[in-house]
């Protein structure tokens, strides 16, 4: 579902772009706001607007993802998360060496992360 795309770039011939894996807590996240924006309007124009907008934030992470900025909730994992937002959503991910590794969609909304796994309900 999500845009499987690999750039290239050439310094000393070496490749810099990462390969971004989604887990699928974080696409089944990403789908249950997909189906609440569908439910909430009268044509799918805004969710697939959404959609497409959430692959170029994600595909953005190939290219020097440790830019973005440590996550608040820091303190409560033993390992480096960083988030990129997007709309009203962080995308929580991991940096391993040429690997982003996305672990949440995130609702901005919701309360600080404690854990990894998901507890979704974007439903208020």
């Amino acid at each position: 579902m999500f845009i499987q795309r690999v750039r290239h770039y050439r310094s000393s011939d070496a490749t810099l772009a990462f390969r971004v894996n989604i887990t699928g807590p974080a696409l089944d996240e990403a789908r249950e706001y997909l189906r609440l924006i569908d439910d909430r309007s009268n044509d799918k124009e805004p969710g697939r607007n959404w959609w497409a907008g959430l692959n170029e934030a994600i595909l953005s992470l190939e290219s020097l993802p440790g830019r973005r900025p440590r996550i608040p909730e820091q303190r409560h994992f033993k390992f480096d998360l960083h988030q990129l937002v997007y709309a009203s959503h962080r995308i929580i991910f991991g940096i391993e060496p040429r690997v982003v590794t996305i672990y949440r969609i995130y609702h901005g909304s919701r309360k600080p992360l404690k854990t990894l796994r998901s507890g979704m309900s974007h439903k208020r």
